[in-house]
């Protein structure tokens, strides 16, 4: 299932009737740490890619990222990005499925207010 609202694209997987996951892209800009990078014609990012917890563990995350990249090809997308928390296994492992290749790795540091990126 696929919905478009302005710059932003949302991909579900249903299954029994409920939304199980989904994978949403914008093309306007991509939010970096806090700041906002635009982007170029021909890329987006992706925001968000969400399973539910007793959905997790079959591949429907890796598969809706598939089923997502060839309809980006198919509409002259040939450059995704996404940032991916190093601490989040599962996005790391469904990124390393669909063959994601890591472009810079990024550490931020929060103390209240106070904020670091390395």
């Amino acid at each position: 299932m696929q919905c478009r609202e302005g710059r932003w694209l949302l991909y579900c997987v249903r299954e029994g009737g409920r939304i199980v996951a989904f994978m949403s892209l914008r093309f306007d800009e991509a939010p970096c740490l806090g700041r906002s990078l635009p982007l170029r014609a021909g890329e987006g990012y992706v925001i968000w890619v969400y399973t539910v917890p007793d959905a997790r563990g079959r591949g429907i995350a890796a598969h809706l990222r598939h089923a997502c990249y060839a309809e980006m090809r198919r509409r002259g997308v040939d450059r995704l990005y996404s940032y991916i928390d190093a601490m989040n296994a599962a996005g790391l492992g469904t990124a390393r499925k669909v063959g994601i290749r890591p472009l810079q790795l990024k550490l931020h540091i929060g103390l209240g207010r106070l904020h670091w990126h390395i």
